[in-house]
């Protein structure tokens, strides 16, 4: 494999979408930050890229650099980029998407909680550094894995099941959402027999709610509902 430089185009691509708009969402950034990595290893657009102002591109922000790895690979073999810009954009907004902003979100949260035991300003921080090392890495990673695969560069998250990372990520942020709400019974509100009925009860009711949600929102939902009532010593 060519020695990649990335570190210009790793550092733009924070902020490629600053441009988002409902005509073309990513396409101009997108654009720039494809221009920008074959500029930076000496190769030239191929004469198939739409280069149009109105260039249509949208995925999930932290798996772009695969598709930019992908792209050069298939240029520097073949001369074109075919159809991958889109093909693989949309495949990796829907990968990206269930992972980063349904899945890990809400996980680093309950990772984090714990830290507001020492100081509120950690849970802030510890819930950045949690997401972001997920962020930062795939965005590295996605240059070299994106080159080296080009083409076939599905076949990694295959192999890695990142299609089920997810539910591991939802049945673990469950689990410590679980401890949270046992934490806060057992040591901080309970007041007796009718208390507890009252939080029994009142975990039945988020139950229902995640069920009619569907959704990893639930765990936003019934967290919420649980801490504000418990909070306020319902």
């Amino acid at each position: 494999m060519r020695k990649l430089i990335i570190f210009p185009t790793l550092l733009k691509s924070l902020f490629y979408q600053g441009n988002w708009n409902i005509t073309n969402m990513q396409g101009t950034g997108f654009r720039w930050l494809l221009k920008d990595f074959f500029r930076n290893n000496k190769t030239e657009l191929p004469s198939d890229f739409d280069s149009s102002p109105l260039y249509y591109f949208n995925t999930n922000p932290y798996l772009v650099t695969f598709i930019l790895g992908l792209l050069l690979k298939e240029t520097q073999e073949k001369s074109k980029i075919g159809d991958y810009d889109k093909i693989y954009s949309s495949a990796l907004a829907a990968l990206g998407d269930t992972f980063f902003w349904h899945s890990l979100r809400p996980f680093a949260f309950f990772v984090s909680i714990w830290a507001i035991v020492v100081n509120p300003v950690l849970l802030i921080i510890l819930y950045l550094v949690v997401f972001n090392l997920f962020n930062i890495v795939f965005r590295v990673l996605g240059f070299y894995y994106g080159y080296t695969f080009g083409a076939n560069v599905i076949f990694l998250f295959n192999k890695i099941g990142f299609n089920r990372w997810s539910t591991v990520f939802d049945a673990m942020t469950t689990f410590m959402a679980g401890i949270v709400i046992a934490y806060l019974i057992k040591y901080q509100y309970y007041e007796g027999f009718i208390h507890f009925v009252k939080l029994v009860l009142l975990f039945i009711v988020g139950i229902i709610i995640s069920k009619w949600v569907r959704g990893p929102l639930e765990l936003i939902i019934v967290t919420t509902i649980l801490g504000v009532l418990l909070l306020f010593g319902v």
